[in-house]
Order: structure tokens, then C-alpha cells, then sequence
């Protein structure tokens, strides 16, 4: 993969433009490579016990 494509698959983010991450990461008022692998896993935990918390709660209604 040449330099200029591999500039033209990014769009300033540590992701490919084709992901939906890039997209998520693009509304967040940080940068996404500004985060580190602590809190990466504190976010992705929240996220974990918060979808699971609320799929009980859409079940038990």
C-alpha cells in the first residue's frame, strides 16, 4: 500500500474511514489515539455493564 493511499484510507483518525469507529469517534469531543489502554477498558466496562443492565430491564418489562 502506497503512502498516499494509506493517507487517503485515514481521515486524521487512527482508524479507516470505512469503520464505524471512525464515525464514533469523530462526535466524541476527544481524539480517540488521546485515550489509553486504561481507559479504553474503564469505557468499554461502562459500556458492557450498562447494555446488560438495560437488556434486563427491556426483558423483565
Amino acid at each position: 500500500m502506497s503512502k498516499q493511499s494509506r493517507e487517503a484510507s485515514t481521515d486524521g483518525f487512527a482508524f479507516p474511514r470505512s469503520t464505524a469507529l471512525a464515525g464514533y469517534f469523530s462526535c466524541l469531543p476527544f481524539r480517540a489515539w488521546e485515550i489509553d489502554r486504561a481507559e479504553r477498558a474503564i469505557i468499554t466496562a461502562d459500556l458492557v455493564v450498562f447494555s446488560y443492565f438495560y437488556l434486563v430491564l427491556l426483558v423483565e418489562s
